[in-house]
């Protein structure tokens, strides 16, 4: 049996670029394999699914990859990137299907974790696989695949693809002017300060982290920050504290009048 190894960068010039022939040997029971032609494996992205490096992949062009489900993993010759918008490049991958509106794929090694990939183009369903020499090592029967790719959104099932929790963090005091002047007051009153400024609301805290712009917001700033502290605070220590801040605050006014030309 007689088939195209073509490099690569060659693959879509298969047809006018006949670079070398092999004999494939081995018990496999591949049929009409005129429409098939072989491709050389360049890393171990698909070792889990027994496809190592300089292996020989036999490709069916006339086939398309089948959604990735139980019983069902169909291995495919694509242009894919990392991301959406990457340089596409030639690769074989797991089929996993069609996912906000792209087609994906995945990588299956055996100790890594799997990363999946965008794929902008199928070209076929690898059948079998071979050594480098032209030994046989496995098949896989595409008679069930379809000729076109599924359109409907498949379910990301890709075993081993890393699934990360997203932290979603509170602000803290060192984001807001006051924390980042209070801490270069006294140690007492910056703890103080933190306290009460961890018992505001989320939505409160956020909006500390933004400077106000209009005089009268400084103000209210001003008042909102005498009202946390004073439930806080020996009067000693708010005395100190809200001096500070109005300190700091004429400071704050002073540059951003400097910066705006005294527009402020």
């Amino acid at each position: 049996m007689f088939i195209i190894i073509c490099p690569a960068l060659e693959i879509k010039r298969m047809e006018r670029l006949i670079l070398k022939t092999m004999t494939l040997t081995g018990d496999h029971t591949l049929t009409g394999y005129e429409n098939l032609a072989g491709y050389h494996i360049e890393g171990n992205c698909l070792e889990r699914e027994g496809i190592f490096d300089g292996d020989i992949i036999l490709v069916d062009f006339e086939k398309c990859p089948r959604p990735l489900s139980d019983g069902v993993r169909d291995i495919c010759l694509c242009y894919a990137s990392a991301a959406p918008i990457g340089r596409q490049k030639l690769m074989a991958k797991v089929y996993t299907g069609s996912r906000n509106g792209h087609h994906m794929g995945t990588t299956a090694y055996s100790e890594q974790p799997d990363r999946e990939v965008n794929i902008s183009r199928v070209l076929g369903v690898v059948a079998a696989v071979f050594t480098p020499k032209g030994e046989f090592k496995r098949e896989w029967d595409t008679s069930d695949c379809p000729t076109e790719l599924a359109s409907e959104e498949t379910p990301s099932t890709a075993p081993g693809t890393v699934q990360l929790q997203v932290l979603r963090f509170a602000p803290g005091f060192l984001d807001t002017i006051e924390g980042c002047r209070l801490i270069n007051v006294r140690r007492d009153i910056y703890e103080a300060a933190r306290s009460a400024f961890k018992e505001l609301s989320r939505e409160e805290q956020r909006r500390m982290m933004f400077t106000p712009n209009a005089i009268e917001e400084w103000d209210e700033r001003r008042e909102f920050w005498a009202r946390v502290l004073g439930p806080t605070m020996t009067v000693e220590q708010f005395t100190v504290a809200m001096d500070a801040i109005t300190e700091w605050y004429a400071h704050c006014l002073t540059l951003r009048e400097s910066e705006e030309g005294g527009q402020t």
